[in-house]
């Protein structure tokens, strides 16, 4: 939006990052849970879903701060999102064709 404040720009995206992060750190729990893989395979399959939170909550929290450093953090976000997002349809595929 033309008119919207920095401020209130940052604010959104980190809104979206906590709604977000609800449903990653749920993710995380089940996987903590799996007694299937080891401890360091449990942080190899949890670690990709949480770089794209924290990329978006640094692009956020720079933005409300008007800082437009912001923007480069959170497209680096996007970027994380779709390629964590195509490895995990990947791997979810395969699964699904065992």
């Amino acid at each position: 939006m033309p008119a919207q404040s920095a401020l209130w720009f940052g604010t959104e995206i980190l809104a979206g990052t906590l709604l977000a992060a609800l449903f990653q750190v749920q993710a995380m729990r089940v996987l903590a849970t799996d007694e299937a893989t080891g401890r360091a395979m449990r942080w190899m399959r949890m670690l990709p879903g949480m770089l794209p939170l924290v990329s978006f909550f640094v692009g956020g929290s720079l933005i409300a701060d008007a800082n437009i450093a912001g923007l480069y953090w959170v497209a680096a976000g996007i970027l994380l999102a779709i390629v964590v997002s195509v490895l995990f349809a990947w791997v979810a595929l395969v699964e699904i064709l065992r």
